[in-house]
C-alpha cells in the first residue's frame, strides 16, 4: 500500500494518534518574531483566502481551552472524519450529530465557519449499506446527504462532497471501485452533488483529492485520471464548485513543480475553484534537528504553495491538523532519533514556526 494510501485511512483514526504523547522541544526562536504578529485568522478575513484547521471533536468541551486556541487562529474548522456517513449514521435508524451540534455552536460564537469532510468517503460507508439494492442505496445516500447539509445550512462554508474518487489501478478510468460505484456507477458523484446542492443552494461543494505532487509514475497517472474525470463532471453540469487538493506533502521527496502546475492550470481552464484541504509535511526522513527541520517543511512548503498559486488564487488553505502534539501522522509515521515530527504550523506549544510564516505570506 502506497504511503497517501495509509495516510487517508489513517485519517479516520486521528483520534488515536492525538492521544499519543509527543515529547515537547525547545521554543525556536522564529517564534519570538512571529508571536506579536496578527493570526492568520485575521489575515484570512483581510485577503479574502481563508485558513483553516482539523481537529477531531473527541476532547471537546473536556479540553476547551485547545478549542479556544484552535478558534483564535482560524476561519474555517474541519471537525476531522466526523461528519463521515459511518460516524453519522452508523447504523439505519441512527443519528449522532449532537457534537457535531455542540463544536458547530461553539465555532459559530467565535466567528468560525465549519467544512464539511466528508460526505462520501469510501473508506467510511456504513456496514448496513451493503444490503442495499442500488434504488435502495440512492434514497439512502439522498436523506442521509440532504439531512445533514440542510442541518448545519449556514453554519458549513465548503462541503466535501466525494472524497477520494480515483485510484488508477482500478481500471482504464481511474475511478475508484466501491460500494458507490458497484450499485450505482460513476453517476454516484453526480447523484450526491445533486443532493447537496439542493440541500444548500449556497453552499461550496468540493470534490477532494491526494496525491499528485511529486515525480513519481502513480502522481502523474493520478493528474491524468483525476482530470479525466473532472471534465466529464463539467460537461455533465455536475454542481461542483471547487476542487480539493489534499496536499499531504512529504519534505524528503522532489515536487514535480512543472506537473503540479500544469495540472492547476487544467483545473482551473476547466471553471473549478481549488482549495488546498489538508495541508501537512512529512518529516519524518529529515536528518536534522528541530529548527533545520523546521526551516526544510517551511521551505518545502513554499516551494508547492508558490507552485500552485503562480496559477491560481486558492479559496483556502487548511491544514490537517492544529498542533504537532496532535498530528496524526505518527500513526504511520517515526522517527529513527526519537523525536517528535513537526509537521505543522504550530508546535506541541502553540507556537508559531516557519511554517506559519509561509502561509501567512500566501494568505496575504
Amino acid at each position: 500500500m502506497i504511503r497517501a494510501e495509509l495516510s487517508r485511512r489513517a485519517a479516520i483514526l486521528g483520534s488515536l494518534a492525538a492521544s499519543m504523547a509527543v515529547p515537547a522541544v525547545a521554543r525556536p526562536s522564529i517564534s519570538n518574531e512571529l508571536a506579536e504578529l496578527p493570526s492568520l485568522k485575521e489575515t484570512g478575513r483581510a485577503s479574502g483566502i481563508a485558513f483553516g484547521l482539523s481537529e477531531p471533536t473527541y476532547l471537546f468541551p473536556a479540553n476547551i481551552g485547545y478549542y479556544e486556541q484552535l478558534c483564535r487562529e482560524c476561519n474555517y474548522l474541519a471537525p476531522g472524519n466526523e461528519f463521515n456517513w459511518a460516524n453519522v449514521k452508523k447504523t439505519k435508524d441512527g443519528r449522532r450529530y449532537a457534537k457535531l451540534d455542540q463544536i458547530a455552536a461553539f465555532a459559530r460564537e467565535r466567528d468560525v465557519k465549519m467544512i464539511g469532510h466528508t460526505l462520501l468517503w469510501y473508506h467510511t460507508i456504513p456496514k448496513w449499506l451493503h444490503e442495499l439494492d442500488s434504488a435502495g442505496l440512492l434514497r439512502a445516500m439522498d436523506a442521509y446527504v440532504s439531512e445533514t447539509v440542510s442541518r448545519f445550512r449556514g453554519m458549513v462554508a465548503r462541503w466535501d462532497v466525494v472524497n477520494e474518487p480515483i485510484r488508477v489501478q482500478d481500471g482504464a478510468e481511474g475511478l475508484r471501485r466501491s460500494l458507490f460505484t458497484d450499485r450505482l456507477g460513476a453517476d454516484y458523484i453526480k447523484q450526491a452533488f445533486a443532493f447537496a446542492k439542493a440541500a444548500d443552494p449556497q453552499v461550496s461543494l468540493c470534490c477532494n483529492e491526494f496525491g499528485f505532487e511529486y515525480r513519481k509514475r502513480e502522481d502523474a497517472l493520478k493528474r491524468a485520471a483525476f482530470l479525466k474525470l473532472l471534465r466529464r463532471l463539467r460537461d455533465d453540469n455536475v454542481a461542483i464548485d471547487c476542487v480539493g487538493l489534499q496536499s499531504h506533502l512529504d519534505a524528503s521527496l522532489v515536487l514535480d513543480l512543472d506537473g503540479v502546475a500544469a495540472f492547476v492550470g487544467e483545473i482551473k481552464s476547466l471553471g473549478y475553484k481549488i482549495a488546498i484541504t489538508e495541508l501537512d509535511v512529512i518529516d519524518a526522513k529529515l536528518d536534522a534537528d528541530e529548527e533545520a527541520r523546521d526551516r526544510l517543511v517551511a521551505r518545502h512548503v513554499d516551494d508547492y504553495l508558490g507552485c500552485v498559486t503562480a496559477e491560481v488564487r486558492p479559496t483556502t488553505i487548511t491544514c490537517w491538523g492544529f498542533t504537532d502534539g496532535h498530528t496524526w501522522l505518527t500513526m504511520f509515521h517515526r522517527r529513527r532519533d526519537g523525536r517528535a515530527m513537526r509537521p505543522l504550523p504550530f508546535d506541541d506549544q502553540f507556537n508559531r514556526k516557519e511554517m506559519w510564516s509561509v502561509i501567512r505570506r500566501y494568505l496575504g
